[in-house]
């Protein structure tokens, strides 16, 4: 998933603030998260975590505090919070969090603060 999410986040305009460019975005996530999870049956649990994941993230209004790159502090709570949140969420709707929670993680830390 790791590589997929990397790719995602090169490819696509993650500074847009188009409608249809945020959907695709989160889709393409989903899409990522599910494959990834697929070898374990846990399809729905990777997609969820990708999705909450990225949008988690994406709600995060703070500025870089290295020259420009976000501190490992900072990656740290951003992943923390999308982890818990994925988790919530995958529980809520039955799924297995664990999955979600590792499917966000990845989500995020490859393509948060890549803007």
């Amino acid at each position: 998933q790791g590589s997929l999410a990397g790719e995602i986040g090169e490819n696509l305009d993650l500074g847009s603030k188009e409608l249809s460019d945020q959907i695709l975005h989160k889709l393409a996530h989903a899409a990522a998260g599910c494959i990834a999870s697929s070898l374990q049956e846990k399809c729905e649990a990777g997609a969820i975590g990708a999705v909450v994941g990225e949008m988690v993230a994406g709600s995060f209004d703070m500025e870089p505090e290295n020259d420009g790159d976000y501190s490992q502090a900072q990656l740290n709570k951003v992943r923390n919070v999308g982890q818990l949140i994925s988790g919530v969420v995958a529980a809520s709707a039955g799924y297995d969090v664990t999955v979600a929670s590792q499917s966000a993680s990845t989500a995020i830390e490859n393509n948060w603060g890549k803007v």
